[in-house]
């Protein structure tokens, strides 16, 4: 009896342990949102940081050797050498082109594009003094070994200032005469040797004259002296031919082996000479000529090399941010930018999933749902040869069901991945190059059409049966689309249009541009869009150096314009599937839509800070159901536009690791929101009642913990792309409480701001 009644209990248990489970998780969300659903009254401002891969040419060492300043665009890292991390931001707002450290190392001195000097705190990031006298951007920046002088250079100008006194001791103008290549100090910082033209200058700088004149028979592009200034270093000519100068008798000696030299660098001791070369940096002893040793693998490029201050350890950018250490003859990766991408291509989406550029040669897909890389497709290495395949000329497709995705990662090769699996199933070799690589899959998913610079190939994935389509002038073959019945691929060539049966692989109608516009020596084809493959009807632009032509949408049936775009410029375009509108993007990243019907633009798709800095848009991308549209900057930042009401719903980075997502304000979080598992990517500013900066808030402090956890929220983020709804009934829960932590983020009356900057990212660390 006990027993069945155990037995009894034991299955009531188990029928009740789901509701109670579920209970549970129920108390969890309500705690979790309740929580969740509070904020500071005042906004906050996060920096989105991190070194741009190709743009971090600028880094130097602090006096003591412990921390590296590198400058990446308009941001400057303060990375710490032990702990291998960023301890400081400072978000300098012009492109830095030259940076030092004061002797005592606790100011930074940086110049660049706005032709102003600034002097900064090294702790607090504040801006101490601005000096305001060069025309032209600062390329140079160095300050004499005793610490007295600062020298600061433009192309035609140079500075000398007593930083003591912050006064302009004396000043160099070299308008409308040579351009001033290089110049460094003395060892005893009496002298500075300037480069200019093909004359080596030397200034007595108390006296501020000019006392000597050195004539080269090259051009100087760069030049350093020996501690005893007996020798002078230059490198010279367009082959940047090395040479050791001596410095009374003006003869010279030319250094084997140091041919085409990308840059070079003296030790602060004068004993060793550091070159940089394509693949490899080199050490010599500046006495006698010899070589010390070679390190391999370190391809310097123009980017400069910087000896830590006790001689042991070089810095230089390579594959990455490296440091060589001297006697131990080992190097390691302080930045690695091997796994970062310059470019951001969106290559496809079905509305769950986006394929984008990866870390190498790989590609990302991206769980839309979820804010989070899903997979990671990577190119495989052709079993044949063993030479892995590279991106370039890239196109993506996926098939209509989304189960497979082809992509043609070269002019010559073709991949095939399955999607459920992430794998590449199949691999196709295209045996000529063609100059414009293209790539379409047909609607029934099993045909895939595609150029090789003669011909068009149509081929059955499953069956493997190819046809080809030949014709004169596929050399410059533009584009190919399939229309929506598949009957029918029209291919697009520099001059003409073509019709082809997709069934019998005959060309039944072509057009030829040339009958529709007028050709001459002032009078040329710009661009054609495809606007209806059904109907054949294209947009046709001209350029002419004697007038502006308008663009014209033409039906080649009936040889009749059907209207003019007065205003479309050109550049790219995407026709809508309705084939009503179509957008385009241009340089200055402006995104527009176009009525086809009037010609006229209808609005314009704002979000998208204008291209100054080489970030244009390289992509859009719009959702299969127009619901959402996507753009791609070079520099890897997508942004997520609700297509119909053109209102910007979020941004993010594309990451070698990890995601990175923001959102514009709302009445929550006046900064917008943050969907991230890569908090050393974020750091936080501390402002005061004025909205003026104070101090950034260290990773460590109790703030930045706090910042995060309100606002570092996925459910926010990806409900404001995928569910508005849903993202508005948050949004009301979260308003609810919102004082709660207003004390939490505000200290000695500072406001804790998070402040976005534009940039894309590189891996940091080994």
């Amino acid at each position: 009896m006990k027993k069945a009644k155990a037995m009894s209990e034991s299955k009531k248990e188990l029928v009740q342990q789901p509701a109670r489970q579920h209970a549970l998780a129920s108390v969890q969300q309500f705690e979790s949102e309740t929580r969740l659903a509070c904020a500071p009254e005042r906004s906050d401002r996060p920096i989105i940081t991190n070194m741009h891969s190709l743009t971090m040419q600028r880094y130097c060492f602090s006096p003591d050797g412990k921390q590296i300043a590198i400058a990446s665009r308009k941001i400057v890292y303060l990375w710490d050498l032990s702990t291998e991390k960023i301890i400081q931001t400072y978000d300098v707002k012009e492109w830095i082109e030259a940076l030092a450290f004061s002797p005592d190392g606790k100011v930074l001195i940086t110049g660049g594009s706005d032709n102003v000097i600034r002097f900064r705190n090294v702790v607090s990031g504040q801006c101490l003094k601005e000096i305001q006298r060069h025309e032209r951007r600062i390329l140079r920046l160095k300050i004499s070994p005793d610490g007295r002088w600062l020298a600061t250079g433009d192309c035609y100008a140079v500075g000398i200032w007593d930083l003591q006194s912050g006064d302009c001791h004396h000043w160099i103008d070299q308008s409308g005469k040579d351009s001033i290549e290089d110049f460094t100090f003395s060892a005893d910082s009496r002298r500075l040797y300037l480069a200019v033209g093909k004359t080596i200058k030397l200034l007595e700088i108390v006296s501020a004259k000019f006392f000597r004149e050195i004539q080269r028979p090259m051009k100087l592009q760069q030049i350093a002296v020996s501690d005893d200034g007996n020798m002078l270093i230059t490198k010279e000519g367009s082959n940047y031919v090395l040479r050791i100068v001596d410095a009374e008798t003006e003869t010279e000696r030319r250094m084997e082996g140091c041919n085409s030299v990308r840059s070079f660098t003296l030790s602060p001791d004068g004993r060793t000479l550091a070159t940089g070369h394509e693949d490899e940096v080199r050490l010599w002893d500046p006495q006698d000529g010899s070589c010390i040793t070679v390190v391999e693998n370190i391809p310097a490029s123009f980017s400069p090399i910087a000896f830590s201050p006790d001689n042991r350890q070089l810095l230089v950018r390579g594959r990455g941010l490296q440091l060589y250490n001297i006697q131990a003859g080992q190097t390691r990766t302080v930045i690695n930018m091997t796994s970062s991408r310059c470019d951001c291509s969106v290559f496809a989406s079905d509305g769950r999933v986006l394929v984008t550029d990866g870390p190498d040669t790989s590609y990302n897909v991206w769980d839309l749902q979820t804010g989070k890389i899903k997979t990671r497709l990577l190119n495989p290495v052709d079993p044949y040869s063993g030479v892995r395949v590279y991106p370039s000329g890239r196109i993506f497709v996926f098939s209509p069901d989304s189960a497979l995705l082809v992509g043609r990662t070269s002019d010559k090769t073709i991949l095939v991945w399955d999607m459920q699996h992430g794998k590449c199933i199949r691999i196709i070799e295209i045996n000529k190059r063609s100059k414009k690589p293209a790539l379409i899959i047909h609607p029934d998913g099993r045909t895939i059409a595609y150029n090789d610079g003669e011909q068009i190939i149509l081929r059955d994935l499953k069956t493997d049966k190819i046809q080809y389509l030949t014709a004169e002038g596929m050399e410059t073959m533009r584009s190919l689309t399939f229309t929506e019945d598949g009957r029918y691929l029209i291919s697009l060539d520099q001059e003409t249009l073509r019709q082809w049966d997709t069934a019998s692989g005959q060309c039944l109608r072509t057009v030829r541009f040339l009958d529709f516009c007028k050709i001459s020596e002032n009078n040329f084809l710009s661009f054609i869009h495809l606007v209806d493959p059904q109907k054949l009807t294209f947009i046709m632009g001209e350029f002419s150096f004697d007038e502006k032509p308008p663009k014209k949408l033409w039906d080649p049936l009936t040889r009749q314009c059907l209207g003019s775009f007065e205003d479309y410029e050109g550049g790219q375009a995407v026709v809508l599937p309705d084939g009503k509108t179509f957008l385009s993007y241009d340089r200055q990243n402006t995104i527009s839509q176009w009525s086809i019907e009037t010609g006229k633009c209808i609005r314009i798709i704002e979000g998208v800070p204008e291209n100054r800095d080489f970030n244009h848009i390289v992509d859009l991308v719009l959702y299969p159901d127009q619901s959402v549209l996507i753009a791609a900057t070079c520099e890897g930042v997508l942004y997520f536009w609700d297509f119909a009401s053109g209102k910007l719903l979020a941004t993010a980075y594309n990451l070698p690791e990890g995601y990175l997502w923001t959102t514009p304000p709302d009445d929550f979080a006046r900064d917008g929101w943050l969907h991230t598992n890569r908090p050393d990517l974020v750091s936080l500013t501390a402002v005061d009642e004025h909205g003026k900066f104070a101090e950034y808030v260290p990773q460590d402090d109790e703030r930045f913990t706090d910042y995060l956890r309100l606002y570092n929220d996925g459910e926010m983020v990806m409900n404001r792309i995928n569910h508005w709804k849903r993202y508005q009934e948050l949004l009301r829960l979260r308003l609810g409480n919102k004082n709660a932590m207003a004390d939490r983020l505000i200290m000695d009356g500072k406001d804790i701001r998070l402040q976005l900057t534009e940039g894309s990212f590189g891996e940091i660390g080994s």
